[in-house]
């Protein structure tokens, strides 16, 4: 009984959480499931404020990921920030069934962005036979 009493408390200091710069996040397997949602819930904590970076196998579930997340809204001094560091939000592709291309995106997350604040690793999984 007492943890539910806590949730009250929890959710409000969640809902007080704002960032004081331009997150970079990134979400392994943002493209469905429980990685979709800690996505689209980053994305409204943001207030669209976030370099958002779901990775996957499936563009089209990414792009229509990336359509829930809100626009930007005014932040101030955007100005000083690096390009890296700017609100915007863009898939990779990767297909981590095969390590070459984990190898592959992992250079190309490089290139999008050279640091990342909040990382979310939660990828689909297969079978096989």
């Amino acid at each position: 009984m007492q943890a539910m009493q806590r949730i009250p408390t929890i959710r409000a200091l969640n809902d007080s959480t704002s960032f004081s710069y331009i997150p970079t996040a990134v979400f392994i397997g943002g493209t469905s499931g429980i990685g979709q949602g800690l996505a689209e819930a980053f994305a409204r904590r943001a207030k669209g404020n976030a370099h958002m970076i779901p990775v996957g196998r499936n563009k089209a579930a990414a792009e229509s990921v990336i359509s829930t997340f809100s626009n930007p809204s005014p932040f101030p001094d955007l100005s000083s920030e690096t390009e890296a560091a700017t609100p915007k939000h863009e898939f990779l592709y990767c297909d981590a069934t095969l390590m070459r291309n984990v190898t592959s995106a992992s250079e190309q997350l490089r290139q999008l962005a050279p640091s990342i604040n909040f990382l979310v690793m939660c990828p689909g999984f297969t079978t096989l036979g």
